[in-house]
């Protein structure tokens, strides 16, 4: 049960960060009164610190569940946490290219590129503290 466990991990763990960005979505309605400068940044690291809590969360789920309700500890939890360091290290490549491409844009596109770049600057920030909250909350 225990590789089954881990599995489950390694897999759900990419939905789980998606979801847990997705569901900033809701902080996001929450401060649509804020200028969009200071809304993104905040929404990054919102989004990317509620993936890694959630995808953490689950794995102590599925272990609990599956394994035993004391079989959380560091092996569960890095399953969790380092499959997340893929798509961060992906989104830190697509900041330096859109970085890049910016200074060649027109000024209203390069405004607009602006704030995904703003939110994509402080997401694996938000990632890093999501780890260590979780470190924190689950360990």
């Amino acid at each position: 049960m225990t590789i089954l466990a881990y599995i489950l991990v390694l897999v759900l763990s990419q939905f789980a960060m998606t979801a847990g960005v997705a569901a900033t979505m809701i902080l996001a309605f929450l401060l649509l009164w804020l200028p969009d400068r200071v809304r993104m940044p905040i929404l990054g690291l919102a989004g990317g610190a509620a993936g890694v809590l959630l995808a953490v969360l689950l794995a102590r789920l599925v272990f609990s569940w599956l394994v035993g309700p004391s079989s959380f500890g560091w092996g569960p939890f890095l399953a969790a946490t380092v499959p997340l360091s893929i798509p961060v290290w992906n989104d830190r490549q697509k900041y330096r290219e859109l970085r890049q491409l910016q200074s060649g844009m027109p000024p209203r596109v390069a405004e607009e590129v602006a704030l995904d770049i703003a939110g994509m600057r402080v997401q694996p920030v938000g990632v890093i503290v999501g780890v260590i909250l979780s470190a924190v909350l689950f360990l």
